[in-house]
């Protein structure tokens, strides 16, 4: 009856539209089950195609190649340094014309004194995040974080200091992170769609029961996975200090400017380099092991 009804209007039903398929879950890289210079597993193995490799020299970090803007350090009796500051940004700048995309950035580290939102963050894909207006656009960032409470959550910063809403977070641990060490890592790639965008992956892990009975790093290596998330669009800013005149990092985009659910699937930073970085705020640290390295995608 509704197709005769249909007929004699001189209109045909309109077809059911077919569904749109999701986008792919991404690949992971190749794991491996090496250890890097300190004895530290290593999620997934080292680019061959950029085996750009940053370790923090533990004898004298602040003389370390490309570490900048460095709080004081101390260095303390096990061997660890020491930061404490309202705002801590540690920054490993990439070699000149040779920046980081697709990172594993690693660390070990030890809440003295302070309660901070987030214990620690680890970030990339962007370079110095500037007071200055005029410079914000550099500040671009995806990261990894642990928070104080024990869970671990994923971020975004379209531009300093332009932040979206936290991704991906669950419970890392139930053990209380003040004063005993932690290891934690994040891990940021691209991958590419069926349509053939390119999306970023991120991922945190935590290695959770590395101390001793007398309170000593004991590296476990003992990773566990836990927050994650994908960024293929719609992940967005609608913080005010969003700047509109932003060049794109999104390789997919060629025309216009940044916008608020902008896909960083570049490198960010200078012309010709980007960092990766360690974060505390109002917080005393105690460090080991920091590391960034370019992984095999």
């Amino acid at each position: 009856m509704d197709k005769l009804k249909a007929d004699l209007n001189g209109l045909s039903p309109a077809p059911t539209p077919e569904p749109t398929p999701p986008e792919p879950t991404p690949q992971p890289p190749t794991p491996t089950g090496n250890l890097d210079k300190f004895g530290i597993k290593k999620i997934y193995a080292d680019s061959t195609a950029n085996s750009n490799g940053w370790y923090v020299d533990m004898d004298n970090p602040g003389q370390t190649t490309n570490f900048k803007n460095l709080p004081n350090i101390t260095k303390q009796q096990d061997g660890s340094f020491q930061t404490s500051s309202s705002q801590v940004r540690m920054e490993a700048w990439s070699p000149a014309n040779k920046k980081w995309l697709n990172v594993e950035i690693t660390c070990y580290t030890k809440l003295v004194s302070g309660s901070p939102t987030y214990l620690v963050q680890l970030y990339s894909r962007g370079g110095h995040h500037f007071s200055d207006q005029s410079k914000w656009c550099e500040g671009s960032a995806y990261k990894g974080a642990l928070q104080l409470d024990g869970n671990s959550t994923c971020r975004k910063e379209v531009n300093h200091p332009a932040y979206c809403s936290n991704k991906g977070t669950v419970r890392a641990t139930t053990t209380p992170l003040t004063k005993r060490w932690v290891g934690f890592k994040t891990i940021i790639y691209n991958f590419v769609s069926t349509g053939g965008k390119t999306f970023v992956h991120i991922e945190n892990y935590i290695d959770d029961d590395v101390n001793d009975s007398s309170g000593n790093l004991v590296i476990k290596n003992n990773w566990k996975k836990c927050a994650t998330t994908d960024d293929v669009g719609g992940w967005s800013t609608s913080n005010s200090d969003f700047k509109a005149d932003c060049p794109h990092l999104n390789k997919d985009m060629t025309t216009g400017y940044r916008t608020r659910d902008e896909i960083l699937n570049t490198s960010g930073g200078t012309a010709t380099q980007n960092l990766a970085a360690w974060r505390t705020d109002g917080a005393t640290n105690n460090w080991k092991y920091l590391s960034v390295r370019e992984i095999q995608v």
